[in-house]
This record gives C-alpha cells, structure tokens and sequence, in this order.
C-alpha cells in the first residue's frame, strides 16, 4: 500500500477530444505507469509488463482541495485568417490517494517498496502530465487480497448495488463515467464514499479501507494500439486468488 500527494493532477478522460477533464482517480493503466516509473519500466513495454506480472491495481481518493479549470487559446491558420479557440482544462488540486497494487510476485512489490521507502525513482512520477508534480509518496508494507462487495475506488456501473459516504462527516458522490477498459464501459467512481457491489470481487486492505482491484492490462493500450472500440460512446474479470498486495497511499 502506498500513500501519494499531489499539487495538481489530472487523470485525463480519453474519449473527450474537445478539452481536457479528469477522472477523480487514476486508472489502473496510470497505476501501473506510476510503478513503471519507480522501477524504470518503459511505457512501451507497460502493458507487457503487467501482463507478465498479472497486475491488478486500484485506488482511493482520501482528500483534495478542490477542482481547478483553466482556458488556453489555441490559434489556427485557416488560409491567412488566424482563428482563435479556446480549450479548458480541468484538474484536481492538492488530491490525496491511497494506491493498491497487487501481483502474484512479492519480489517485484518488495523492489517497489523499497524503492518508493528510499525515493530511489528511476523516472519522475507525476499526476498524470508532466507538469502535474508529485509532492510525497510513502509505502504501508504488504496487505492481504481477499474478496468482498464493499469496497473504495470504482467498478463498473453495471456492477454497483449502492454507495454510502465513508465519513459520516463528510458528503460522498459518485461521478459516473466511460472509460475505456478494451470496450466503452460505463464506471462508477466512489468519491469520499465506499461502493457496494452486486457481487464479491478482489479487493486489496483491511474491511474499512479496502480497495477494488482491477486488471492492469485491459485498461493499457500497446504502443501503437488503436482499440476497435474507439469512438464509440455507450459499449474485470473476477480474480479470486489470495495474494499479497501493495498499497499506494499518496497525501
């Protein structure tokens, strides 16, 4: 388990091509992309790496300090016109997560650990771009997988039973989205709330701060990769074993 903060991040909406948005919390593909950087994998061969480490990923919003928008001008040469269009960007400011990170192979968590425990990076990791800096990031050590239909972070809509605020003092929502898991899914994405799904699925932690679990892979595009399913609007595999995990709580 690993605690992170940010000063700004953005998890960016795929399918949106006219402005910039973002999803509450990072996807298992950005997940894996932030392990990838800890240890030096490069982004081509991310997917071929969580493949081969049969990666499952997760996480959970703990805080952030608000939403933030800014409006760029693009300018555009039509013949000798200049035309200007504006372009938003959406980003979280000062977001806080805890990261769950699981595979059947504990020396590969282990080297993450003690990587992240000794800030010994290989490559950056930043909050979804480039400008998006990371401020902290911490190991909690090992936590067991187990399965359970309640738990933080997102699942499918089609999965979700109902949702309820994990804070008794603070206000809970879902923001319910597509994503692009090899089809357009919709998900829903617990934010200060903890999801109940219609059935068991992996989740990563002890019951109160349990953590769903996704398969790396299907969220990851190959380079190069463009998915059959792009451009379309409207379109997890269970994973019962009992492994070893790594959590990412980032504050």
């Amino acid at each position: 388990m690993l605690t992170a903060e940010f000063q700004t991040a953005q998890f960016r909406k795929h399918l949106l091509k006219l402005y910039r948005d973002t999803y509450f919390m990072p996807l298992p593909s950005a997940i894996a992309g932030m392990a990838g950087a800890v240890l030096g994998i490069d982004k081509t061969q991310l997917k071929t790496f969580a493949r081969e480490k049969n990666l499952f990923a997760g996480a959970d919003l703990i805080e952030y300090a608000g939403i933030g928008s800014e409006t760029s001008m693009i300018l555009k040469l039509k013949g000798k016109e200049v035309i200007p269009t504006p372009k938003k960007s959406v980003f979280l400011v000062d977001p806080k997560y805890r990261l769950a990170i699981s595979s059947p192979d504990t020396n590969f968590l282990e080297e993450l650990r003690r990587r992240v425990d000794g800030r010994d990076f290989y490559y950056d990791v930043y909050g979804g771009n480039d400008y998006n800096f990371l401020k902290d990031m911490r190991s909690e050590g090992l936590v067991d997988v187990s399965e359970s239909n309640s738990g933080k972070g997102y699942c499918k809509l089609e999965d979700l039973d109902s949702f309820h605020p994990a804070d008794s003092k603070r206000q809970g929502f879902i923001q319910i989205d597509f994503v692009n898991d090899g089809s357009i899914t919709k998900y829903a994405f617990g934010v200060m709330s903890t999801l109940v799904t219609k059935q068991k699925r992996s989740v990563a932690g002890r019951v109160e701060e349990a953590i769903f679990l996704h398969p790396a892979e299907i969220f990851l595009r190959a380079s190069g990769e463009l998915s059959k399913v792009e451009g379309e609007r409207i379109g997890e595999r269970p994973h019962g074993r009992r492994e070893r995990a790594l959590k990412a709580d980032r504050r």
